[in-house]
């Protein structure tokens, strides 16, 4: 009996063990890229997005869009200080960001969605409700 004949025979016994996780780990990157890529107008398919760490947003900066009747979800300091917005299709979608947005066309914005609703009275000040990206990454294009 050699010194590795236990050594085999462990993984001899635990080989399907040891081939799950060689699996999980290259898959993992995989699951964990894959989110949800959104380029349409605001549907049902957003809803489903909503807390997804890499939720990818095309459209168009909206450097025209004012904050008179968004609420500041911004700090003015740290991390996610700067408010901006785009536009998905016809969808205005606020931007919290590190930094100031330098697009004024077509942008590409990753991070965590979530869906803003004050749920106030219909009508009202109060009943704002918009979708809101905390945007770890993005991307000018020309």
């Amino acid at each position: 009996m050699t010194l590795l004949d236990p050594i085999c025979l462990y993984f001899h016994r635990y080989s399907w063990l040891f081939a799950f996780l060689v699996l999980f780990v290259l898959l993992m990157p995989v699951y964990a890229s894959s989110s949800c890529i959104l380029r349409q107008q605001a549907d049902d398919n957003w809803n489903a997005c909503v807390n997804k760490p890499k939720v990818t947003l095309y459209g168009r900066a909206a450097p025209e869009q004012h904050m008179m009747q968004h609420p500041l979800l911004n700090s003015p300091f740290g991390k996610y200080s700067h408010q901006e917005y785009m536009s998905v299709q016809g969808t205005t979608v606020m931007l919290l960001l590190d930094g100031p947005l330098t697009c004024n066309n077509k942008l590409q914005a990753i991070g965590k969605l979530k869906l803003v609703d004050l749920g106030g009275p219909s009508g009202t000040k109060n009943s704002y409700r918009s979708w809101a990206l905390w945007v770890e990454t993005w991307q000018c294009f020309p």
